[in-house]
């Protein structure tokens, strides 16, 4: 008896896989840096304004 075996990955498809899932993780790191970089600001405005009251 034949098992069912699902067609396999080309390789185009494959790389259209690995690319759509590294833009994904870019899109993800690239949230992270804004959400550090906006931190950065906030602690740059309050040390700005404790050294000028």
């Amino acid at each position: 008896m034949f098992w069912f075996r699902p067609k396999r990955e080309t390789r185009r498809q494959a790389r259209q896989r690995e690319l759509a899932e590294m833009e994904d993780r870019n899109r993800e790191v690239a949230s992270k840096v804004d959400d550090l970089a906006w931190l950065l600001d906030e602690l740059k405005e309050r040390k700005r304004g404790d050294n000028h009251p």
